[in-house]
Order: C-alpha cells, then sequence, then structure tokens
C-alpha cells in the first residue's frame, strides 16, 4: 500500500521529485538547492545549526539540517502523523529526528549522517589522511525525505507551522560546511 501511495504522492508535484540517492550521497548541490528551495521554503522548512560531541573522538562536530516544525490538533493526529513520517522513512530508507513538545508539537529534522564529501580527519594524528568518520550535512537524500513529508502535512491538517521566514536561508558555502572543533 505505501508503494502506491509514494506513486500517488510523487504525481502531486508540480516539479518532479528528485530520484532516491544510492548511499553514501554527496552533499546538496547549489543547483539541487535553488531548484527544491521555494517547495521547502513553501511548507515551512527551515535549516537549523546541530552540533554533535564524539567523546571518544575528542571532538564537537557542527553542521546544517533540515527542520520543519508544525503543531497539529490533537495528540491523536500528531501520532498519526509521525507513523505514517515513520512509514515513509522506511520506505525511503531514511532516519529523521522526530521530536513531540507538549503531545501536539512536532519537529522533524532532516541531515544525512554519512556523505561521501569532505572526510572528518582524526586531530590527533599528524597524518592527514587518518579518516575517522564521514561528514553529516544535508542531501538530496534529505530534500526528497522533506518533499513527500509536506503532503502529509496537508493530510493531517497541521493547524501551525513555524514561518521559515523567522530563519534565514544560510549562504550555500555555510550550508555545506562542517565545523569541527577538538576539546581537551
Amino acid at each position: 500500500m505505501l508503494a502506491f501511495e509514494l506513486s500517488r504522492v510523487d504525481s502531486a508535484f508540480p516539479r518532479p521529485l528528485p530520484l532516491s540517492p544510492s548511499s553514501p550521497v554527496p552533499l546538496v548541490t547549489r543547483q539541487d538547492l535553488g531548484s527544491h528551495l521555494e517547495s521547502l521554503r513553501e511548507y515551512g522548512w527551515h535549516f537549523l545549526q546541530k552540533s554533535k560531541r564524539y567523546e571518544q573522538l575528542g571532538y564537537t562536530a557542527t553542521w546544517w539540517e533540515l527542520r520543519h516544525s508544525g503543531l497539529f490538533p490533537s495528540f491523536k493526529v500528531a501520532i498519526n502523523y509521525i507513523n505514517d513520517v515513520a512509514a515513509l522513512a522506511r520506505a525511503e530508507k531514511h532516519h529523521p529526528t522526530i521530536l513531540v513538545f507538549d503531545r501536539v508539537h512536532v519537529e522533524i529534522g532532516l541531515d544525512t549522517h554519512d556523505t561521501i564529501e569532505r572526510p572528518a580527519m582524526d586531530l590527533n594524528s599528524s597524518d592527514s589522511d587518518t579518516v575517522v568518520a564521514r561528514w553529516p550535512g544535508i542531501t538530496l537524500r534529505d530534500i526528497r525525505m522533506a518533499l513527500l513529508i509536506n503532503p502529509l502535512l496537508d493530510q493531517h491538517k497541521v493547524i501551525e507551522r513555524s514561518p521559515s521566514t523567522h530563519y534565514p536561508i544560510p549562504r550555500y558555502e555555510d550550508l555545506i560546511d562542517v565545523r569541527v572543533d577538538k576539546f581537551e
């Protein structure tokens, strides 16, 4: 049933959906971002910086994710929306961050943890080729997932979304950058 729903959702877009890229995925290109930015912003998607501390490796990484925040009419509707996003994520082989606040406020975060670009180097090694991780960041897979989630927002009658105008669009160079800070 989900495959049928996905094909139906795909045909609902004025522009074709990006194809689902295979893993690992490169960071989003300026052209791909430009092609889909209006559709993302129209539904309230915005960019937010995210950080993670890697204790064993001794560094903190900061990168960008796609984020959507919505308020639903009831807890039941919010949970149905989350279940539909989870089913979509399984079909797309994606792992969104899903946060629930006050029973009816749902936030979805999309980023790819393992892109093929800009491998993180072991900050304690003098050998600059020692790869310890791959950079996280926004990829075409994340944009595709956001575009597939958009009809679910309509279907579940989201009653309020954080206006994307509250969040300025970062420069492309900043958006694909990952900051790595070593800590003691």
